[in-house]
């Protein structure tokens, strides 16, 4: 179950259908928060880091594998043990799901996180 305190409208999650399945959804108005036992996150996987934005890193024009970044202030890392992690300013937050890293890409830029929805979808979560 997800934390309703920390999803607000536009927040990608995944919604439990009355068969059982999840499908991935925005969330459009207030009281869909409110009834959050339906609700489950979705992990930042590369994929979505990708389909967000992010690119590769380079480095003297060699491409950085487990390393991508987004404009001037976010990057994230994958590491084996731990997962992906997200930077913003070179200080790591706490984002390991797609609602936390759109909150805080908000927050500092003050506009939507470009992640089509069709693309997770597609995704394998």
């Amino acid at each position: 179950m997800i934390d309703a305190k920390q999803l607000r409208i536009g927040n990608i999650i995944l919604l439990q259908t009355s068969q059982g399945d999840y499908d991935v959804h925005i969330i459009e108005k207030g009281n869909e928060i409110d009834d959050n036992s339906r609700l489950s996150y979705i992990p930042i996987t590369r994929q979505i880091l990708e389909n967000a934005g992010f690119t590769k890193a380079n480095f003297e024009g060699e491409e950085i594998d487990n390393l991508w970044k987004l404009g001037r202030y976010f990057s994230a890392t994958e590491f084996p043990e731990v997962g992906i992690e997200v930077y913003c300013i070179g200080e790591r937050v706490p984002a390991k799901y797609v609602h936390q890293l759109q909150n805080i890409y908000y927050a500092i830029t003050g506009s939507e996180l470009n992640l089509p929805v069709e693309k997770i979808k597609k995704s394998k979560l």
